[in-house]
Formats: C-alpha cells, structure tokens, sequence
C-alpha cells in the first residue's frame, strides 16, 4: 500500500453498525483511501448544544488527523436510532446544521461535510450533506 494515502476526517456516534456504511460512503464520495474516525456519543448534539469544552475537545482530536494525515475534510455525521441523541431526523439535521457552523468555526482550514445516516431495510443510507441538497431539510422519515 502507498506511503501516500489521501486521508479524511470523520467525527462520527460511537455505534458501530453506522461505520461500515459511513466509511464506504467517504472513500466513494471524497475520494479518499482511508478515514480517520473521531467518535463520541451523539456527536451533533456534542457539538451543536454542548460546551465548549467539549467541542475543543473534537476539534483537537481531528486536528491530530489534520496535522498527521493531511485530511481536508471533516464528514460531521448522526444517525436515526441514536441512543445518546433520541430525536427526530428533522432534529437531527438542525443539530447537524448548527453543529457543522461550530466545528468550522474551529477548523476553518478544513471543508465540514455534515451528513445523516438513515437505517433502511438493505442496511445504512447516507443522506447527502445539507449544503448540497436544498431538499434535505424537508425529508423527514
């Protein structure tokens, strides 16, 4: 394997049945080899109604993958059925939304990609981000 991989940053809920999805999703889509995953319970709502503290706290784990791997981008993900963060999806993505504000307000250097992840019947969707799909607020499910 290349001494040259091209990395990205995920700060992503500590349930694992969301990360395979979530990975494959990175590579694909920020054509990236490989994602360095920072992982907190219910991260939106850590970083949209947490302390801040709390959200240095993210930020620096991130800036290890920044510094180290050369990441660019940071993919800010929550997901339906979330035990530390039991909302709706639209809730979700309010959270996703002012959460992506805070954390480029303390990485400015690095591209903030917030997404959702949706269970469906064939396994994890990745609903795509909020910035690029003007339907994404109203796609309650």
């Amino acid at each position: 394997m290349s001494t040259h991989q091209r990395f990205a940053a995920a700060v992503t809920c500590i349930d694992g049945r969301i990360h395979e999805s979530l990975r494959a999703w990175i590579l694909d889509r920020l054509d990236v080899d490989t994602a360095d995953l920072v992982t907190v319970p219910g991260p939106d709502a850590v970083l949209a109604t947490g302390d801040a503290e709390g959200a240095c706290r993210l930020a620096n784990r991130v800036l290890v993958s920044h510094s180290a791997h050369g990441s660019t981008h940071v993919v800010l993900a929550s997901h339906t059925d979330c035990a530390a963060h039991p909302v709706t999806d639209a809730e979700h993505r309010r959270h996703l939304a002012l959460a992506a504000t805070r954390l480029h307000s303390l990485l400015p250097e690095m591209e903030i990609v917030p997404v959702h992840l949706q269970q469906r019947d064939d396994g994890w969707q990745v609903v795509p981000p909020v910035s690029s799909d003007p339907e994404w607020e109203r796609n309650d499910t």
